[in-house]
């Protein structure tokens, strides 16, 4: 908010002008307004860097969430699961399943999801 507060001391450097001309005597007054506007703008300014944070903090844990499917206790899923898991959601399917869409001599992953 950077801008903003560029913009409300514009402001109140215009209106500090004004106030001089007509009674120097309310410069202080008018200072005194310019810090607690830039005070609140700060506020909001927190505020609005919090809730990133915690949107930020939510998108991460999705994250992790999902590697920890993927990667069980950081480790390769076919390390840990059984075989017998999968055959038992796809039934006969699963070899021929595998087969389609597993290159064995590549070194990429492959996701395989069952609907």
């Amino acid at each position: 908010l950077k801008q903003e507060e560029q913009q409300i001391e514009q402001i109140y450097q215009d209106i500090v002008q004004k106030t001089h001309q007509t009674d120097p005597s309310l410069e202080g007054m008018v200072r005194a307004e310019l810090q607690k506007n830039l005070k609140s703008l700060k506020n909001i300014e927190n505020r609005l860097i919090k809730a990133e944070k915690q949107k930020e903090a939510v998108r991460i844990d999705q994250i992790r969430s999902v590697k920890d499917k993927l990667f069980p206790g950081n480790s390769l899923q076919e390390r840990t699961e059984n075989l017998i898991y999968a055959y038992m959601l796809l039934g006969d399917g699963l070899i021929p399943e595998l087969l389609r869409n597993l290159d064995p001599f590549s070194k990429e992953f492959a996701v395989l999801i069952h609907e």
